[in-house]
C-alpha cells in the first residue's frame, strides 16, 4: 500500500505500512471442532486413529485460520510495524481485548495507531461462538487430511479418487469470513 506525500507533477511516494510482523502469542486451549463431532463427520466408529485425527483436527484449524486470515477462538495476538497507518484491518481477529489503551480499534480496525514503531497486543474471541460453516469447513479440510496419508485414494474398484476437493471446498467456506486486507 503506498500513499501520496505531495500532490502535483513531482508525486513522491512512500509506503503506508511498513515493517509489518505478526505473532501469535498463545494458542487455542481447546480445538473448536471436538473429536468426537469430526469421528461422526467422517463416520469413523473406532478409536484406533484417534490421536491422529486429534493432529488433523489441529492441523485444519492452523491452516484454514492461515487462509481466512482470523482466529478461530481466544488466543493472544502482537502485532509490530515500523511506520502503521489508521484505518487498517488487522489480521487474527476478531478483535475482543486491546491490551494498550491508547491505540484505539473499531471492528478489528486500528482507528489510531501511533503511527511509527506500532506494537500492539489483543485478546481474539467469537462473540457469538466460531459459525458452523467454519466448524464443517475445519472437519471437511480434517477429512481430506485423513483420507489423504499417502499421495493417491484407489477406490475398491481401483478409480483413484480426488480428496483435495474436501480440501479446495473448505477453503472457499472459510474466505467469506477472510480479511480482505490481505486477499
Amino acid at each position: 500500500m503506498v500513499c501520496a506525500d505531495r500532490i502535483g507533477a513531482n508525486i513522491t511516494r512512500k509506503p503506508a505500512v511498513s515493517g509489518l510482523e505478526y505473532e501469535l502469542l498463545t494458542d487455542l486451549e481447546a480445538e473448536p471442532v471436538t473429536l468426537s463431532d469430526f469421528k461422526a463427520h467422517c463416520r469413523i466408529d473406532y478409536n484406533v486413529d484417534d490421536r491422529l485425527l486429534e493432529i488433523y483436527l489441529k492441523a485444519s484449524r492452523q491452516h484454514l485460520e492461515k487462509v481466512a486470515q482470523l482466529s478461530f477462538g481466544e488466543r493472544k495476538v502482537r502485532m509490530t510495524a515500523l511506520t502503521m497507518v489508521d484505518n487498517w484491518k488487522v489480521m487474527y481477529g476478531p478483535v475482543d481485548k486491546v491490551e494498550l489503551p491508547h491505540v484505539k480499534f473499531g471492528k478489528d480496525i486500528i482507528t489510531n495507531s501511533g503511527g511509527t514503531n506500532v506494537s500492539i497486543e489483543w485478546t481474539t474471541k467469537w462473540s457469538t461462538g466460531l459459525p458452523m460453516d467454519i466448524v464443517v469447513a475445519i472437519c471437511r479440510y480434517g477429512a481430506g487430511l485423513y483420507a489423504v496419508r499417502e499421495n493417491m485414494i484407489l477406490s475398491v474398484n481401483g478409480v483413484v479418487h480426488e480428496p483435495k476437493n474436501y480440501m479446495d471446498e473448505a477453503q472457499k467456506m472459510v474466505m467469506k469470513w477472510g480479511n480482505a486486507t490481505f486477499l
